[in-house]
């Protein structure tokens, strides 16, 4: 638990530094894009069969899978950094509040958070039998707010150091490729990339699609990176690519048929439009 003193005087400048490097560094990630097109793609188009091409095939997607992995989780790093330095200042400003609200009706408040009201020094509060009850109310409003902005920055500090857990994930020989609750801008693009798999999307990538659009579900600036920067007829094409495989029909039907109708409303959506959609009539139909 986060104690008085500690909520007081914590520096949260280094915090907010290591929020803004890992912001920095997914923003302009660019490593997982580069290795499928300026590798891989260059590998695939060069003409090389046989076992050691389909061996270092397997290699370099899995080399690819692990950037994109680490792009994931530095994502989901800087979302929960940045959640417990916005949370955690302002349970400091919150502390700060009340202590000052306190000192403004005459309390005190010691090193360790507790309230004291001043002794009674004239005859008249001495004799005062409300004089105690009065200031006590005052106090323990004064306790209460204190006290509240303890919790919330204990609560923000548990978050944070579970969610830290969780988005690293327990495994120590690769990176977690499946976080969810990072950057929605960057969360987007992590959509976006797995969409553009189609039918060489894998199990493990069509769910973390699913979750993310989960997630993400009522939030506008993710809406806006993923649905609205596509026109209707790409996104639909390569949603088909990936919905019509044959291999696919019975893995991904359950996420399939979750997921369109909801793609469809949100694609709308965020293209603006207020009547039924109108998606374009070449896109190739899905089997949902």
């Amino acid at each position: 638990m986060v104690t008085f003193s500690q909520l007081q005087q914590v520096d949260l400048g280094g915090l907010a530094s290591a929020a803004g490097d890992f912001e920095s560094l997914v923003r302009k990630w660019d490593l997982t894009q580069r290795m499928q097109n300026e590798v891989i793609g260059t590998i695939q188009q060069s003409g090389w069969h046989g076992d050691a091409a389909g061996l270092a095939n397997a290699k370099l997607t899995w080399a690819r899978d692990q950037i994109h992995a680490a792009f994931e989780e530095a994502s989901a790093l800087a979302k929960t950094l940045r959640d417990a330095h916005t949370e955690i200042t302002a349970a400091k400003n919150d502390l700060t509040t009340a202590v000052q609200n306190a000192t403004h009706e005459g309390l005190t408040v010691d090193g360790e958070g507790a309230v004291h009201w001043p002794p009674p020094t004239t005859q008249e509060d001495k004799k005062d039998a409300e004089y105690a009850k009065s200031w006590k109310a005052e106090a323990e409003t004064a306790a209460k707010a204190i006290g509240d902005a303890i919790d919330r920055a204990t609560e923000a500090d548990q978050d944070a150091s579970r969610a830290l857990g969780d988005d690293t994930g327990s495994d120590g020989t690769a990176f977690n490729a499946n976080p969810v609750g990072g950057i929605p801008e960057e969360e987007a693009k992590a959509a976006t990339y797995i969409l553009g798999l189609g039918d060489q999307a894998g199990d493990a990538q069509l769910k973390h699609l699913q979750d993310i659009l989960d997630h993400h579900k009522s939030d506008p600036r993710f809406a806006t990176s993923f649905y609205g920067n596509q026109d209707p007829a790409t996104f639909m094409a390569k949603y088909g690519a990936m919905a019509q495989s044959g291999d696919y029909a019975n893995k991904v039907h359950r996420i399939r048929i979750a997921t369109a109708p909801r793609v469809a409303r949100e694609l709308v959506r965020a293209q603006g439009c207020t009547n039924d959609p109108r998606l374009a009539a070449q896109a190739p139909a899905a089997p949902f």
